[in-house]
């Protein structure tokens, strides 16, 4: 019976749609409508645009402070990333400290204009850290498809390069 229900446990992991800690749709959700929206943007000839939001300095963040504040920073990360959107847009979980949104309809443009948005709130939820050390600090990569790629997979890439390019020059968000 402990093998069946652990088992089971398993499958359910597995089906789940929903991170447990942040209440954002989980990776492999977010892959699978990614891949949807490009198929559809394709098919109508109308731009997705793909944000990704990548907590920066949160694993010396998460020493400093302790699981339970890093826990609650990526909560409340996620939450203005999904108060910030619209209710066709689509926000996820990617790995410990990564936010995406998928936005359909959206070119890159928009989709900037949006993830400069999101950062001012993010500032503004955050502006009561003293600590310079533990300010919040965003770095995002955008992605449009046909631009930047024609996959989900590619606007991943492309998205994720981006943020690398962004946190390696040193041009984060600070808020």
């Amino acid at each position: 019976i402990a093998l069946e229900n652990e088992l089971l446990l398993r499958k359910a992991k597995a089906l789940a749609i929903r991170d447990e800690l942040t209440g954002l749709y989980t990776e492999a959700y977010i892959r699978q409508r990614l891949a949807e929206e490009i198929k559809r943007a394709i098919m109508y000839q109308r731009p997705c645009a793909l944000v990704m939001f990548v907590i920066q300095d949160f694993q010396d963040y998460r020493q400093r402070q302790g699981e339970p504040a890093a826990e609650q920073m990526l909560k409340k990360v996620g939450r203005v990333v999904q108060e910030t959107v619209t209710e066709i847009d689509r926000v996820g979980r990617f790995g410990r400290n990564e936010i995406v949104a998928v936005l359909p309809e959206r070119n890159k443009r928009e989709a900037m204009e949006i993830a400069e948005e999101i950062r001012r709130r993010a500032a503004f939820a955050f502006s009561s850290v003293q600590d310079p050390q533990d300010q919040l600090k965003l770095v995002d990569g955008i992605a449009e498809n046909p631009l930047d790629g024609l996959t989900a997979e590619e606007l991943i890439r492309k998205a994720a390069a981006a943020v690398d390019g962004e946190a390696l020059a040193g041009k984060n968000h600070t808020g």
